[in-house]
């Protein structure tokens, strides 16, 4: 068998299904197409890429990363841009949903319980002559401060000054919460699908499911249990809130209408959405649900209940 040395320092390489197109990232980042049959040169798509992120239209649209930066190139046409850091779906349209670390803004004192205040609204300064108390020795009688009182309760006014410091920090005090904008790009511009994007959870084609946040569901804390007001963030960011679904139609969204959703799948042809519903975490099971997708959601039905968390699908499924 004859082998013949297509290139050196290949970082990786895409070959297509038919076996006549080639495309491979060198380490130094160059980006080469080769169409393998005949005797042509490979062809230099773009420099400092940093991975290929797919192939469409019979391999001749090519769509690559140049840090955050989403190129589209069109062989033997100019490239297309835009900003992109992970890339979701791809379809032979040139239709795009890609996503874009951001964070939120969140006020601090909106999730703190001040349970100190009618205590400390009533609590003033301690004062050493309020302290005093009669003295026996033999025969005398006499008058003295009682320090160890007066300390006792100097100390709680002083956690009450640190307390007071702790609410003015909070009421100037935003806490920045990580997510992500997922947009979509339909060929031609980039639209803005949602802000608040936790997770993607599953795409094919031209549909996308994500998941939010829900903000209010935020457990607020106590004042009383907070040395800083940077325990208010780590309390947020490490919290467990419940979690809304959505799915994406091109650029239209539509509300999944859930409990304790999970596991969400797509058919190969995108045209039924699959996922378990009131997902019970101790008996580990929940109820198989379906959307049907026409260009928006046609309807909801039950398949199963009593089902497991993990769902498969057959190949060519509809």
């Amino acid at each position: 068998m004859e082998r013949t040395l297509i290139a050196k320092n290949v970082k990786s390489f895409y070959f297509s299904n038919n076996g006549k197109t080639l495309i491979y990232k060198l380490n130094n980042g160059y980006l080469y197409y080769l169409r393998v049959k005949g005797k042509k040169d490979p062809v230099l798509i773009d420099t400092e890429v940093t991975s290929l992120a797919g192939v469409k239209n019979n391999d001749s649209t090519i769509y690559y990363l140049k840090g955050s930066q989403l190129f589209k190139k069109v062989i033997g046409k100019d490239s297309v841009t835009s900003n992109a850091e992970t890339i979701h779906s791809i379809t032979d349209n040139g239709e795009i949903y890609y996503t874009k670390k951001t964070s939120s803004s969140l006020k601090a004192s909106d999730y703190v319980i001040d349970d100190m205040m009618e205590n400390d609204s009533a609590m003033t300064e301690p004062n050493a002559e309020s302290f005093k108390k009669a003295q026996i020795t033999g025969t005398y009688t006499y008058e003295v401060i009682d320090w160890e009182a007066y300390y006792n309760e100097y100390n709680l006014y002083s956690e009450k000054l640190l307390r007071d410091m702790l609410r003015d920090q909070l009421k100037d005090g935003i806490i920045n919460i990580g997510s992500q904008t997922l947009y979509y790009y339909d060929g031609n511009k980039e639209i803005v699908i949602s802000e608040n994007v936790h997770q993607v959870e599953a795409s094919a084609g031209s549909s996308l499911v994500f998941s939010s946040a829900v903000a209010s569901d935020f457990n607020k804390v106590k004042l009383s249990e907070l040395s800083s007001a940077s325990d208010v963030e780590s309390s947020l960011t490490s919290a467990s809130v419940s979690l809304s679904y959505s799915l994406v139609i091109k650029n239209n969204t539509f509300n999944i209408e859930q409990k304790n959703a999970r596991s969400f799948i797509f058919s190969d042809n995108g045209e039924s959405l699959y996922f378990i519903d009131q997902y019970d975490s101790e008996e580990s099971i929940g109820k198989l649900m379906k959307i049907s997708i026409d260009k928006a959601v046609k309807s909801l039905s039950e398949i199963d209940s009593n089902v497991s968390n993990n769902i498969y699908l057959h190949k060519n499924n509809r």
